[in-house]
């Protein structure tokens, strides 16, 4: 079963771990966790949570809106960003944190006790519309409607005499496309390459692709010339392989990632330098 948990940050991520996934656990009883994580503040999720939670999303990220320069586009792509890339901050082939979008039409708390600063108007659907394309910008694992019915906050996408069926034909056509452009098809494209941590006798490379893909290096001492070959089979869309063993020199390579339907992406070349006590640099 799947479990969103609402305002995960009221507990600590230990409180989480300790009092109430570890033990449910130790009672053979297991879910996959997506914790709802909104930062005020328009931060992305601290590591500390990501540690405990198998997803995350923003239940209402309508409530970025408000927070003036800090738009909401800025807010999900650094929130998408900072879990899918989180298991690459450990050594161990760690599972990718799950990205959930969450699209909203607007929000009105402006009878609601606590939140009655927060409005956030529909603007005649073009606010669900951007956020919507926003969400989808971030590629997201699924996406999340918030929500069906609420009409106390003005959130609700559910037929009413107010909108008739328009949010309704709007997410149609917006499911739709995502459901299309996640499966498969769509282009395929290779971006943030980079290398990232000092290892002792290697370089670690990193890159994202626009979906879900393998994972390839290739590398050698000459350019063109690749006799070195890393890969995983596995398919993500964020992406981590080390090559080791190396003598200090300069390294040309290229990282390379096919999806499921057989469409290929692959980087221009690159050089990296691997020094005795220096971190490798990307070129």
């Amino acid at each position: 079963p799947v479990i969103f948990i609402y305002r995960a940050r009221v507990l600590t991520p230990d409180v989480w771990k300790s009092q109430v996934f570890d033990p449910l656990r130790a009672q053979g009883i297991d879910a996959f966790y997506v914790a709802d994580y909104v930062a005020w503040d328009g931060t992305a999720p601290v590591p500390e949570y990501l540690a405990v939670f198998d997803g995350m999303h923003s239940f209402n990220p309508s409530v970025y809106a408000t927070l003036g320069d800090t738009s909401i586009a800025t807010c999900l792509t650094s929130n998408s960003q900072a879990t899918k890339t989180y298991s690459l901050l450990n050594d161990t082939a760690a599972p990718r944190k799950l990205w959930m979008g969450t699209v909203v039409p607007g929000f009105d708390g402006r009878l609601i006790y606590g939140q009655d600063s927060i409005y956030v108007p529909r603007d005649n659907g073009n606010f669900y519309r951007s956020i919507w394309e926003t969400n989808m910008s971030t590629n997201p694992d699924w996406v999340m409607v918030t929500t069906w019915n609420d009409y106390g906050e003005n959130t609700h996408i559910e037929g009413s005499v107010t909108y008739g069926n328009t949010y309704l034909d709007m997410t149609k056509s917006y499911a739709d496309s995502f459901r299309s452009t996640s499966s498969s098809g769509g282009a395929l494209s290779i971006n943030n390459l980079q290398s990232a941590f000092v290892l002792p006798a290697g370089f670690e490379v990193t890159w994202q692709t626009s979906r879900a893909a393998d994972s390839e290096l290739v590398y050698g001492a000459a350019s063109g010339d690749y006799n070195g070959h890393v890969s995983i089979g596995t398919t993500s869309d964020v992406h981590r392989l080390v090559a080791t063993g190396l003598q200090p020199g300069r390294y040309y390579g290229r990282v390379k990632s096919t999806a499921v339907d057989g469409l290929t992406a692959m980087s221009p070349e690159f050089e990296m330098i691997i020094a005795n006590e220096e971190a490798p640099a990307l070129s």
